[in-house]
């Protein structure tokens, strides 16, 4: 059987860290951790533009590339549009966002953990 890959995607904060990275070692103890850090005074532009333009406005940019993973686990303001744009490059990583994405995100998504 072919090992999963897992990446976690966080903003970087302590309590958004500890739930992502808690369900991802849940899946599999050899996960990658990435964090998403978003240019700052960009932070307030909508959802919808963040998650178009995820790759002009990140600050790391060299964190998301391929090869995609099999797993996204996500939580965050900053992991919303990261996922909603992994998942566009990659229709076929399976992603999981923790906490409420609100109504009109969450179908964005395989899997919501509120």
């Amino acid at each position: 059987m072919q090992k999963l890959v897992i990446w976690s995607i966080t903003d970087g904060n302590a309590g958004m860290v500890s739930q992502a990275d808690g369900l991802a070692s849940a899946l599999d103890k050899n996960f990658v951790k990435k964090t998403c850090k978003i240019i700052p005074w960009l932070r307030f532009l909508p959802i919808w533009i963040k998650s178009r333009m995820l790759h002009t406005l990140m600050a790391n940019k060299e964190d998301l590339n391929s090869p995609w993973p099999d797993v996204v686990i996500g939580t965050g303001s900053s992991g919303l549009p990261a996922l909603r744009w992994l998942k566009r490059q990659s229709p076929r990583t399976f992603t999981i966002f923790i906490q409420n994405p609100g109504v009109l995100q969450a179908r964005f998504f395989d899997l919501v953990i509120a």
